[in-house]
């Protein structure tokens, strides 16, 4: 799956795609800008469209993308109903993408109002009850500082204007917290970084490079019984997205990963 921007640069495509178990759904790549950084967006069991293997039958049978959403979080809905249907999702660096993103021409105004309608929706099909009203909560108040910064506040209005229109008539399948934090993430930093604080010992720790998913590997880490200190000689980075974990992997390699992508750098 590629963007008309996109373009895979290493790695064999066919060989992972081959060597992949039955129920592994999609299989997200290593994706490169033009300034060398990488690709944000995306989560431990979510892909991101411009770089990734996707098997077909499952796809289909998932219904594919939702036309409603048109782009952005597109791939969150797909991987939910993956997920849904006992599927996996995996991150490889087997293979790599060079996305040639490009600033000029985007309408951050319509940019913000589909990310908060999109992933409100997203959110009311398959948050768990008990989490949904929380969440969304969160995720408004989130957009709505972008929105701020980016000088896109109209069109974040009319976005939120839209979701609180159109919430209810969305379709709902009630994940478990079990498959909730799945998709969130959380299970594969509590499966890696817990694992990893208590073998190591770590007593103390600072958030390093904190982004996306930051209040996650936060609570994991607090609950695992470690300090967090920003004078700590230890670092944890601080996003779960995969991109920007590999960078700050680069910026800093003593720095601990909170999950793991599967497969050394392709070359």
């Amino acid at each position: 799956m590629l963007d008309d921007d996109s373009v895979p640069i290493a790695g064999d495509l066919a060989e992972l795609a081959a060597r992949q178990p039955d129920d592994v759904a999609a299989v997200g790549g290593e994706i490169l800008l033009p300034d060398g950084s990488r690709e944000a967006g995306g989560v431990p069991e979510v892909i991101i469209g411009c770089g990734c293997l996707i098997r077909r039958q499952a796809f289909l049978e998932a219904g594919g993308y939702d036309p409603d959403f048109g782009y952005y979080a597109e791939e969150y809905d797909l991987c939910a109903r993956f997920i849904l249907s006992n599927m996996r999702i995996t991150h490889s660096r087997g293979v790599r993408f060079l996305h040639r993103k490009v600033t000029s021409g985007r309408s951050m105004d319509l940019i913000l109002g589909r990310l908060v309608r999109n992933n409100g929706w997203t959110i009311h099909r398959y948050s768990p009850t008990h989490l949904r009203e929380s969440l969304i909560s969160s995720m408004i108040q989130r957009y709505r500082t972008i929105a701020r910064r980016e000088n896109a506040l109209a069109g974040f209005e009319k976005g939120l204007a839209e979701l609180e229109r159109t919430i209810e008539s969305q379709p709902t399948r009630t994940m478990s917290e079990a498959q909730w934090d799945r998709f969130s993430g959380e299970a594969a930093v509590r499966e890696h970084l817990s694992e990893f604080l208590r073998k190591e010992g770590v007593e103390r720790a600072r958030l390093f490079a904190p982004g996306k998913g930051a209040e996650i590997i936060t609570r994991v880490i607090e609950e695992s019984g470690v300090e967090i200190n920003d004078n700590a000689s230890r670092g944890i980075i601080g996003t779960i997205s995969p991109g920007p974990m590999l960078d700050a992997m680069d910026a800093d390699p003593d720095a601990v990963p909170p999950w793991q992508l599967e497969d050394q750098p392709a070359d």
